[in-house]
């Protein structure tokens, strides 16, 4: 792995993964996600949020030619 790079692992079982989020409720967690690694720090553990919040916002400020993403429909 190279230094200053971000990963994520998701450990999760096809079976019993289901999503429980709604139009009406969007902010639902889904379930059947095992672990969950984010930014190399434990954030599920056997099926249970730890509460840790080590996760990066990652950009392209290339894309954009700008320091932050454009306003849209999507994330005004």
């Amino acid at each position: 792995m190279a230094e200053d790079y971000h990963a994520d692992l998701v450990a999760f079982d096809l079976k019993t993964v289901q999503e429980n989020g709604t139009y009406e409720n969007p902010l639902q967690l889904a379930d059947g996600m095992q672990y969950v690694l984010v930014n190399g720090t434990i954030a599920v553990e056997d099926g249970q949020p730890t509460g840790d919040r080590s996760g990066t916002v990652l950009r392209s400020t290339e894309e954009w030619e700008s320091s932050s993403r454009p306003e849209n429909e999507k994330n005004a």
